[in-house]
């Protein structure tokens, strides 16, 4: 699926509402795929990475987007305060499906395709 998502990314990308200033001069496939986690070093963990972080190093070698599909939370049905409750169990059927197309958009087509603000004209 993620293979499926990085194939058809320049089509999409042509789609998006913005110009191409925000966007990098040549997108670069990367590879996608999902990990699971057996150790974070630090007090927070990532649903996702993109890695390397530094512009200059992805623009000229690559870079990779990860998933950390079992980083994501579990919500409970007493922790969705706002919900209403005839849509909490509908809630807690698709929060991981929907996280995970979420944090694969947010990997290729945020990270891996835009400009750093420094770098805009």
């Amino acid at each position: 699926m993620l293979n499926k998502l990085v194939t058809g990314a320049e089509v999409t990308l042509s789609l998006l509402p913005w110009g191409k200033d925000f966007e990098c001069e040549v997108f670069k496939k990367p590879d996608f795929t999902s990990l699971d986690v057996l150790a974070f070093a630090s007090s927070g963990i990532p649903v996702g990475i993109n890695i390397p972080n530094y512009d200059e190093v992805r623009q000229h070698y690559g870079f990779k987007n990860v998933n950390l599909g079992n980083a994501y939370g579990k919500p409970t049905k007493e922790g969705m305060l706002y919900v209403p409750e005839v849509e909490k169990d509908m809630h807690l059927e698709f929060y991981n499906p929907s996280l995970f197309i979420i944090v694969a958009l947010h990997e290729l087509l945020g990270h891996g395709s835009g400009k750093l603000y420094d770098k805009l004209p």
